[in-house]
């Protein structure tokens, strides 16, 4: 198998959960694979969330597992 067989079926089997859960989601699919398309696709959807967790009430950029991901990772790294 290569990585993109496996990265299919994975996204397959996540998209057949939630319809089986009758979970409701969004596909989005772009027809680019330039870094500049990636960027302003990424850029839009982290303003999308910032504002949405702003108007719930939510702190989109107090994660504190992403955190002590980073410093577990630069931990790591140092001891490579």
């Amino acid at each position: 198998l290569h990585l993109s067989d496996v990265l299919k079926a994975e996204i397959e089997g996540f998209l057949g959960g939630l319809k089986e859960s009758q979970i409701p989601f969004v596909v989005l699919e772009g027809d680019s694979q330039s870094p500049e398309f990636f960027g302003h696709f990424f850029m839009v959807w982290e303003l999308v969330i910032a504002l949405m967790a702003e108007r719930l009430g939510l702190n989109a950029f107090d994660q504190p597992g992403v955190e002590l991901g980073k410093r577990l990772a630069l931990k790591s790294l140092r001891q490579s």
